[in-house]
């Protein structure tokens, strides 16, 4: 028997004065992506955003796509029409333009996608939707980017009744989170499946509405919970969608 592939998109760095390797730009990703999905019997494969010129050939080779958390994504630089290429660093400018890619080809083969965090917010924006650039500065809401709390709930979330975002979820319950971008106007086809508990301005979950397609994306780092039981539910359903264990 053998896991499915699960293909995990990777934040770049282009800085060039940092101690190790400066002087280099760096593909990376934090290694609790790998866990997450190799801890429910997933098989990760790290993709850098140099394949973008090989997702015709890369995408048949995999079962499911994740797209990874990061830094914030650039707008306008981030809309279909532009694919990035007026973003101010040209290295996050591939990094869109590779997600952007990636997404579309993976709903054109039916894969089943995660976006998690910034994922989420480049699933919406490569839908036709838009983000809210600052939650405090431009809804005046806090609490959201709390990176001195990664593994920790730090607000609740509340599951919409008609969206379910995985079988056996209470409808309220705590995540952690480091995002001060959000959903503003919902991409197509795409539904809210969680929004934050005392807030509805602040969507923390969706789906898309197509029954033949799995796509879900959560605002929070469930890769940071990942024994939580929401963290459970998400990846055993992605996997389960992805084929499970293959003969």
């Amino acid at each position: 028997m053998s896991a499915p592939l699960i293909g995990i998109s990777l934040a770049v760095n282009g800085e060039r004065d940092r101690e190790f390797k400066p002087g280099y730009v760096l593909d990376f990703q934090t290694e609790s992506y790998s866990r997450y999905v190799a801890h429910y019997g997933g098989i990760p494969v790290l993709l850098p955003n140099r394949a973008l010129d090989y997702l015709s050939d890369l995408l048949p080779r995999l079962d499911g796509l994740v797209l990874s958390g990061g830094a914030d994504l650039e707008l306008p630089a981030a809309s279909e029409g532009t694919l990035g290429r007026s973003a101010a660093d040209p290295e996050q400018a591939r990094r869109t333009r590779f997600e952007h890619e990636a997404l579309h080809a993976a709903l054109q083969r039916r894969l089943p996608v995660l976006g998690i965090c910034r994922g989420l917010q480049q699933i919406n924006v490569s839908l036709g939707g838009s983000l809210w650039q600052d939650l405090e500065e431009d809804l005046g809401i806090q609490g959201h980017d709390r990176p001195d709390a990664p593994w920790s709930g730090v607000h609740r979330v509340r599951l919409e009744e008609d969206c379910s975002l995985g079988e056996g979820l209470p409808r309220c319950f705590a995540v952690n989170s480091t995002h001060h971008q959000a959903v503003r106007d919902l991409g197509r086809d795409l539904c809210v499946v969680a929004r934050q508990e005392d807030e509805d301005r602040v969507v923390e979950a969706l789906r898309l509405q197509d029954e033949g397609r799995w796509l879900r994306a959560v605002q929070w780092h469930p890769e940071r919970m990942h024994e939580d039981l929401p963290s459970q539910v998400l990846m055993e359903e992605f996997l389960q969608a992805c084929g499970g264990p293959r003969a």
